[in-house]
């Protein structure tokens, strides 16, 4: 306890015998310190979603008519791979000397139900059901 009281009393003694500018760094770096510490507290606490739960919920990928007409591709071509919800700038490229953003941005949200392929992803047929 003794050491304790002895180690505080020279802190506040070094403390009280700096210069000024070394005191207000010194605050300064505490102060900063006690920030960085809350803004990594908050931003574990937004990613966890907080004390609430996600408002997500499962859901089947594909709808009846569409799982029918998968197993039907799949059945008919066996020699392919049938891929499912496959974005549409996945399958389509912007070509050189295009704007690529004005171009991509019309696609980038779009999606293809059905991509049919060969073993070796070249592209064979894509099929849009919306």
């Amino acid at each position: 306890m003794r050491e304790r009281k002895e180690v505080l009393r020279q802190l506040t003694d070094s403390i009280y015998g700096m210069e000024p500018h070394m005191k207000i760094l010194l605050i300064l770096l505490l102060f900063l310190t006690v920030l960085s510490l809350l803004v990594a507290y908050a931003k574990s606490r937004m990613l966890a979603g907080g004390d609430s739960a996600w408002p997500f919920y499962a859901k089947k990928p594909l709808t009846q008519p569409e799982q029918v007409l998968y197993h039907r591709l799949v059945r008919s071509l066996p020699e392919c791979m049938v891929l499912t919800q496959v974005q549409l700038s996945r399958v389509l490229g912007v070509k050189k000397g295009s704007n690529f953003h004005e171009w991509n941005n019309r696609i980038n949200r779009m999606s293809l139900d059905f991509v049919v392929c060969l073993k070796g992803f070249d592209r064979r047929r894509c099929h849009r059901t919306r």
